[in-house]
């Protein structure tokens, strides 16, 4: 009688913990919901709109959204103009990002060092990211504009023939990658300086006693260690390369014949000059699976190969 008195008490007690881990269960999910709120609300329900409106017809022609399917891909991979804005988008990511990345190596070396200037070069490297992007190619586009240009003024006192690099459909791609170098070595000098900051000194000391000197530390034990950082940093300028837009905005508008015309530049001209929405939903989505391509060999592709290399 005692036993079956203690096991009817036993059982309200058991349900209450079984209501209370269910509840606990709940918390973390009760956490994220504001968050997964905003992702949804500002990421995966933009990227939803955008590739539904890339399967339909939507311009001055046609106001109302029409049904096409694939014809927005299909239009856009046949246009010549297309062809060449990929090439000119690739062909900055190339001038771009390699130059960025070893300059930014090279001064996060030099400011890693012990000196009294130290603080004064990092200053230095990291001043072109404080400028607004807007400002920063203003300042460019009077340095570089033909006939008033400081360029031009000083190939004028020096009777030298005029460099008009924003003119000539050869250079002013080169120019606007030169002002993207400027821009953004400083900003990968940070990353890769808190990576070389991070590096344990007994590993540096050992190789120093062991008679390595800069170049060899610098290979084999600095990059080696450094490889995730480089990595990230290396994600990040291809991505930032491939999302250019201001500099081409106020300096070239994407000419002279297009060959300045980036990507992000093409979908906004689309968008806003052409007003044919739906070309250009084709055209974003394209650069977000160009942007998903990029972080995925970036991440795991040449991770990966790094890995096996050093196993090896």
């Amino acid at each position: 009688m005692v036993q079956s008195e203690t096991a009817r008490a036993a059982v309200p007690v058991a349900t209450a913990r079984t209501s209370r881990r269910g509840a606990g269960a709940l918390i973390p999910y009760l956490l994220i919901l504001p968050g997964f709120f905003f992702v949804a609300a500002f990421t995966i329900y933009p990227v939803g709109s955008v590739i539904v409106h890339s399967l339909m017809r939507q311009n001055l022609a046609h106001p109302v959204p029409v049904w096409t399917g694939l014809t927005n891909y299909k239009d856009t991979f046949s246009d010549p103009i297309f062809r060449q804005v990929l090439g000119n988008t690739l062909l900055y990511v190339v001038m771009v990002v390699p130059p960025a990345v070893i300059l930014g190596l090279i001064f996060a070396m030099i400011v890693n060092q012990k000196s009294k200037v130290a603080s004064f070069l990092r200053t230095a490297f990291f001043y072109p990211i404080v400028l607004p992007l807007v400002s920063v190619a203003s300042v460019w586009l009077f340095v570089m504009t033909p006939e008033y240009g400081l360029l031009s003024k000083a190939a004028q006192l020096l009777h030298l023939s005029e460099p008009a690099l924003l003119r000539s459909p050869s250079t002013a791609l080169p120019a606007l990658a030169i002002v993207g170098i400027w821009r953004q070595t400083g900003f990968y000098a940070i990353f890769l300086l808190a990576g070389l900051q991070g590096i344990d000194k007994e590993v540096e000391n050992a190789a120093r006693l062991d008679g390595a000197g800069p170049v060899r530390l610098t290979l084999n034990i600095r990059l080696p260690l450094l490889w995730p950082t480089l990595v990230f940093v290396i994600t990040l300028a291809m991505i930032n390369a491939l999302q250019t837009l201001d500099l081409v905005y106020v300096m070239t508008q994407g000419g002279p014949s297009n060959a300045t015309n980036v990507f992000l530049f093409h979908i906004y001209e689309t968008q806003f000059s052409f007003s044919n929405t739906g070309a250009a939903s084709a055209l974003s989505v394209i650069f977000l699976v160009m942007i998903g391509a990029v972080s995925a060999v970036n991440i795991f592709v040449v991770d990966r190969l790094r890995g096996e290399a050093s196993g090896a």
